[in-house]
């Protein structure tokens, strides 16, 4: 339940329910994997803009922010400057891009209030959501459509944060209708060319901003009790303006016009039957690439015209019980149509368009024998059309209830992440500070996908009123790894036999080499953990803290091209955070955390011998801490806020090439009427 005044003490924190673990509703006490949830009063009283960048409180969750509203999240390692590990969703629904591969939480049209929560599974998830869930699950949830009543927000801050927010809930009888809307902007922590540079410009029209995005969402449900049935359609709209970090070499990127809607469909029956259709498209007008800081070249990056994902499923829930035995089975089967027009993509002289089908079918069943014991076996079965062979995931959990309020947990599963678009079939130039030189950037149809073997044991209790304990520990064992490498040299005589080594007239620069994606020969381990606790000592007081413990290394003690000094993701993270929510209206919020160090081997210009090579790059430890300042004015439904970002360790880098994170204010004035 979500509890914006008040306390979470009492049975409330039991009562929790969550859907992401099973893709069924249930205490987190009998979800097969870990799990954590950030709910509304985490957000409002977080006070952030950009809603995932409450996540950085959840243990196990890594997110680094390379400018403002540039959000990347990875659970458990394997950080990616585009990350391409965890699927994100809405509302189950997929808003991952699966032609570039990764979510871009900046151009997603959501406003934070009407998030009811966000659900965070820990652990690859593959056996129930295919690919993208190599590592994990994030799951936003909204509120359910006709309820929330109507609100109006507004924010003001230093450096060009501006935001308006506005939505109404409506329910008649069985008709339920959502309309929200926003506008958001920000400049940037830093610019990449000063303004009073003459021998160069800025990538964008406007140097300074960072972001900006109008969005739209209606969403309409229509319930029929007398047939047990509940239909519900919507749209989602957004055009964005954003900067962002690329790929390889490109260290940063800057969209111009860019457009993202999702428009769904869905149906769900008390029979246990429930089908939805989404269709996703992001397309843009152009962009402009940078590379940052060996120097700076101005490049135009070729419009995606187009990028569509039409996806469809059918599930089917059964619970039967038989004496001290209860079963719950959920079988479901699925189409993805993918398809994108871009430039990059190009594999015929005029023909820039590709096209995939994919399909997939899954199975979980729940044995439950009295109150002491429950085993969850899953899988599911995937096809790609650039895989040979089906891919398969299982999954398997033990969970024992000691009491009704504590659970041990061992589970054990496999997933896969599947190749991308630019993985498979890009064919661009790769920029390089050198006036007259590029790299060409090649897709590899022919990758494996990326795989992962995962054991975790856990433990979660919520005995007493005032506080709750989790602890988990995993190993992960990682091999195909997808990279882009410094594959093929040209050699002189190639710039006469190979078109690809030619000059290129429209990039005014010839290629040293070929950059070719290829499947990582070295096994990586991870280990790690998480210690999670929560505190209602009273009324009103919430407390938290957790620590999170990680390491990958790989399998082998031979050096492999530098590639052996990566440690992207922090050997030890601690969070610790309060919330106070007086009965006269006052509030008061915390969120401190602290990451250790960190060392990012990227590509860099390789001048002696020509094409690319690895460096490591080093990124200190460094220090978040956001606050925020409230007052609820009684019997009014308006609320009055003051919020500080950053407000230690200024400046402070979350990626070796990203923005110094600056310290930022703002004043919030939202009004809610029932």
């Amino acid at each position: 339940p979500r509890l914006d005044v008040g306390s979470q003490r009492g049975d409330e924190i039991y009562q929790e329910q969550v859907v992401s673990a099973s893709r069924a509703e249930q205490s987190r006490l009998n979800a097969p994997n870990s799990l954590a949830v950030v709910t509304a009063q985490d957000i409002r009283l977080g006070g952030v803009v950009q809603p995932f960048l409450n996540l950085r409180r959840v243990a196990g969750v890594e997110l680094q922010e390379t400018s403002p509203g540039n959000v990347q999240l990875s659970v458990r390692g394997l950080n990616q400057r585009i990350s391409n590990r965890a699927v994100v969703l809405i509302d189950g629904r997929s808003v991952y891009l699966d032609f570039l591969g990764g979510t871009f939480a900046n151009i997603l049209p959501l406003n934070a209030e009407d998030i009811e929560r966000i659900e965070v599974v820990r652990g690859p998830a593959s056996a129930l959501y295919g690919a993208a869930a190599f590592t994990g699950v994030i799951n936003v949830i909204t509120r359910p459509v006709g309820e929330g009543g109507t609100y109006l927000s507004a924010m003001a801050g230093n450096q060009g944060q501006l935001r308006a927010t506005a939505g109404t809930n409506v329910r008649r009888g069985p008709f339920g209708l959502r309309l929200t809307g926003g506008y958001e902007q920000a400049d940037q922590y830093a610019r990449t060319v000063a303004a009073d540079r003459v021998d160069r410009t800025a990538f964008a029209e406007n140097g300074d901003r960072a972001l900006s995005r109008l969005s739209f969402t209606g969403e309409g449900e229509l319930r029929l009790d007398d047939a047990g049935l509940v239909v519900k359609a919507g749209t989602a709209i957004a055009s964005v303006d954003s900067v962002f970090q690329g790929l390889s070499r490109l260290r940063e990127l800057n969209l111009e016009n860019g457009r993202y809607a999702q428009s769904y469909l869905s149906a769900r029956s008390d029979t246990g039957l429930s089908a939805r259709v989404f269709w996703n498209r992001f397309s843009t007008e152009h962009g402009n690439a940078g590379i940052v800081p060996n120097g700076i070249e101005r490049g135009q990056l070729a419009e995606v015209r187009r990028a569509d994902v039409v996806d469809v499923e059918v599930v089917y829930q059964n619970d039967i019980s038989r004496g001290s035995i209860a079963n719950t089975l959920i079988v479901g089967g699925g189409y993805r149509f993918k398809e994108v027009d871009w430039d990059w993509l190009l594999f015929d002289e005029d023909e820039t368009v590709r096209t995939q089908h994919h399909g997939n079918a899954f199975l979980q069943n729940t044995l439950r024998y009295g109150t002491l014991l429950e085993v969850v076996l899953s899988g599911r079965i995937d096809r790609h059309p650039l895989l040979s062979q089906p891919q398969l995931s299982p999954r398997g959990a033990v969970l024992v209830h000691p009491t009704e309020q504590q659970t041990v947990r061992l589970s054990a599963g496999t997933a896969f992440r599947a190749p991308t678009f630019v993985e498979s079939y890009v064919n661009t130039p790769n920029g390089t500070p050198v006036r007259g030189i590029t790299a060409l950037g090649v897709g590899n149809p022919n990758l494996d996908p990326e795989r992962i073997l995962s054991f975790e044991l856990g433990y979660l209790v919520q005995e007493s009123e005032y506080f709750s304990v989790e602890a988990n520990a995993y190993f992960n064992l990682v091999s195909d790894q997808i990279f882009l490498s410094d594959d093929r040299r040209f050699r002189l005589f190639d710039a006469a036999t190979d078109p690809a080594a030619g000059y290129d007239p429209s990039n005014e620069a010839f290629a040293l080499s070929e950059l070719r994606w290829e499947n990582e020969p070295q096994d990586f381990e991870q280990l790690g953990g998480e210690l999670i606790l929560r505190v209602f000592p009273v009324d009103g007081l919430d407390l938290y803290a957790n620590y999170a413990i990680h390491e990958t290394r790989p399998r082998t003690d031979e050096p492999f091209g530098g590639r052996e000094l990566d440690d992207r993701t922090s050997a030890h993270k601690i969070n610790v955070g309060a919330q106070y929510r007086s009965p006269f209206g006052l509030d008061l919020s915390f969120d401190l955390s602290w990451v250790s160090p960190q060392v990012w081997v990227e590509q860099v210009l390789d001048t002696e011998r020509g094409g690319v090579a690895f460096a490591a790059f080093e990124l200190p430890a460094y220090t978040v801490l956001n606050a925020r300042i409230g007052y609820r004015v009684p019997r009014t439904g308006l609320e009055i806020a003051l919020v500080g970002q950053n407000l230690v360790d200024e400046g402070h880098r979350e990626h070796p090439f990203g923005q110094p994170v600056e310290t930022r204010y703002s004043g919030w004035v939202t009004y809610r009427l029932r």
